[in-house]
């Protein structure tokens, strides 16, 4: 975004005040930063999706490498860890089932510049005796204790 601030500065002074109106430069510079908002949105969009494809393959090992950087570059933070300040960017997808953990099964995307969640993680609810264990799921029971914790550090400060 700092790019496009730099080149919109730059060409307001190149421009002759007495061929746009103040109104009109400002209508066009608003449609300007609503398209590369849509642009960097659909690039999220596209590096998410290569991402989550490649990180199902495990023969693509070129790209899986090179996909932390592309992210980074992308101004992307990907969100593989569940606690008590990222819960908000998932979503559970079975939540009616019966379970005490929560596993990670699609990682949540933020936007590191703005810090907005470009698109949510997907947890699945399961039974920690029988899955928790070997799939790095979360217990729920922790989760509000990290909460507990978080709240009580709160109001004693």
């Amino acid at each position: 975004m700092t790019e496009f601030t730099d080149v919109t500065t730059r060409l307001l002074a190149d421009m002759n005040a007495d061929t746009f109106s103040r109104q009109e430069i400002t209508t066009i510079v608003r449609q300007a930063v609503a398209e590369a908002m849509r642009a960097r949105k659909n690039h999220h969009a596209q590096i998410i999706e290569i991402d989550r494809l490649v990180t199902r393959e495990t023969r693509n090992s070129a790209i899986r490498e090179r996909l932390p950087g592309w992210l980074t570059r992308a101004g992307l933070r990907k969100v593989i860890s569940l606690d008590t300040s990222t819960k908000d960017w998932f979503t559970i997808l079975n939540a009616d089932d019966d379970g005490d953990c929560l596993r990670v099964v699609h990682p949540a995307y933020v936007d590191v510049n703005t810090g907005t969640l470009v698109q949510s993680g997907q947890l699945k609810l399961e039974d920690h005796e029988q899955h928790g264990k070997s799939t790095g799921c979360r217990r729920l029971s922790d989760l509000l204790a990290d909460r507990q914790a978080v709240t009580d550090g709160v109001e004693e400060g």
